[in-house]
């Protein structure tokens, strides 16, 4: 891909968007937990105070610790603000440029089909070659020297027979060298585009579906597990690819899947973005 980072370099950069994204996930837990404890805590001493205004001393002990939970609240959630939009940005990077290169995806189309037609090309020259074999013995047995039509298809058959293993050696060479690029293009296809892109949608869905459950659930690991077990995260989560080399045989249908694994992952990274 002409002026453009290689897959290495874009695979690293969204690692490192990824790992940070992460980490700030981790850091927004227990800012998130400690407004659900001081949340009930500080509505607890709003209703005791508004329950005994005669009680001077003891409503402004109330006060005092319902003013200090309420800023360690507004603290938490200033953090939380901030940490959000710090996630939004870096996760909006991460969405850039993710449709799956067309270029890349492109160049395994192409040697894809180059491949398959080596493959066609093999299987009839194979045929002309058996065909060949079967008639010149025959021929060369009854063929009359004075008939120009039998000596030509004697000549044509002979030529087959001595130059059809000369080709079919050589196109059987190309094919091997276009199907070890096509695999590789197809690694590299799945690291550098498809592998990022399926993360991002699983992150996008996970998000998603944390913010439509939450208010369902009171409890953090339950809510985890909710979002875990959701149609949108288990969706993403069955486009997860591993780069693999494929039985002999099984090229074509190796390629097949990750081709339709990019449609089908792009499609759910549309619908959720």
């Amino acid at each position: 891909m002409k002026n453009s980072p290689s897959p290495t370099a874009i695979f690293e950069a969204r690692k490192q968007i990824r790992s940070r994204i992460a980490d700030i996930g981790t850091e927004l837990h227990p800012l998130e937990s400690q407004i659900m404890l001081l949340s009930p805590k500080v509505r607890d001493r709003q209703a005791r105070i508004a329950q005994t205004p005669n009680e001077t001393q003891q409503c402004e002990m109330w006060e005092q610790e319902r003013a200090e939970w309420s800023e360690a609240i507004e603290t938490a959630t200033k953090q939380i603000e901030k940490l959000e939009a710090e996630r939004e940005k870096l996760q909006a990077e991460l969405r850039k440029n993710l449709v799956a290169d067309k270029e890349m995806r492109g160049a395994v189309e192409k040697h894809f089909q180059a491949v398959k037609d080596l493959r066609a090309e093999l299987v009839t020259l194979a045929s002309l070659a058996e065909a060949a074999k079967a008639k010149l013995p025959a021929l060369s047995a009854s063929f009359n020297p004075a008939n120009p039509e039998e000596v030509s298809e004697l000549a044509r058959l002979a030529t087959l027979d001595r130059a059809l293993p000369i080709k079919i050696d050589a196109v059987e060479r190309s094919e091997i060298l276009q199907r070890e690029t096509l695999l590789q293009l197809t690694h590299d296809f799945i690291s550098s585009q498809i592998s990022p892109l399926v993360h991002a949608t699983e992150q996008r869905a996970r998000e998603k579906a944390r913010a439509d459950l939450r208010a369902h659930f009171s409890d953090e690991l339950a809510l985890s597990r909710a979002v875990d077990s959701s149609a949108s995260v288990t969706e993403a989560k069955g486009y997860i690819l591993t780069v693999r080399t494929p039985e002999p045989g099984l090229l074509f249908a190796y390629v097949e899947r990750v081709l339709e694994i990019a449609d089908k992952v792009q499609a759910a990274a549309n619908r959720i973005s």
